[in-house]
């Protein structure tokens, strides 16, 4: 499995309105509802709104919880703009090459629940399955899990998220300056960041 990666942008405030703004597939009461609410709507969100949907406690997590914040915001903008101008299966390229998920590999994941924890694992091997914890009644990602996922070493997983997050905005600034000629070539840029952090662990 590649290093721990969290694409999708996550907001509380929405996910309380949610009955009444989401598409009637999208139930926000299940996680795999949840995951496909947040996944259609978290380019438009700013980092204060998705700073309330990761359950943090420690100091070690809350620090995470913005580095995996600030990067989805980075990558979810980049979606919405490569499905601009690409399309969804340009979309899916650079969401994959990303290490993260889109709306249909929500629902195709498998969903496990366990009491008040649950995990969606997803047909892609490379996508990190996305852990979720409710509290005070709504899903929420669960950065305790994904420090667990990662040895505990808390402190690596977030070095390794700003630089992802540092590489991608920069590949977003050359598409948004029409650097790539396709989706493809972009996606390939990006795997290409991603495996020299690998490669920098």
């Amino acid at each position: 499995m590649k290093w721990l990666a969290l694409g999708l942008g996550l907001v509380l405030l929405a996910v309380r309105a949610g009955p009444t703004t989401a598409p009637a597939s999208d139930d926000v009461s299940t996680p795999r509802g949840i995951a496909k609410y947040w996944n259609r709507r978290c380019a438009d969100w700013n980092l204060d709104q998705m700073l309330q949907v990761f359950n943090a406690n420690s100091d070690a997590e809350k620090r995470l919880a913005r580095a995996l914040a600030e990067q989805s915001l980075v990558v979810a903008k980049l979606q919405k703009d490569v499905r601009k101008q690409w399309g969804k299966s340009g979309e899916t390229l650079v969401a994959h090459a990303a290490l993260t998920d889109t709306v249909d590999d929500d629902d195709a994941a498998a969903e496990q629940l366990n009491g008040d924890h649950a995990t969606l694992t997803f047909k892609d091997e490379n996508l990190t399955p996305l852990f979720l914890i409710k509290s005070g009644g709504q899903w929420k990602i669960d950065i305790a899990a994904y420090i667990a996922a990662f040895n505990g070493d808390a402190a690596k997983l977030e070095r390794l998220c700003r630089q992802a997050n540092k590489s991608i905005e920069q590949l977003s600034s050359y598409f948004a300056a029409g650097k790539f000629e396709s989706a493809q070539e972009l996606a390939s840029a990006i795997t290409k960041a991603m495996d020299a952090l690998e490669d920098s662990k």
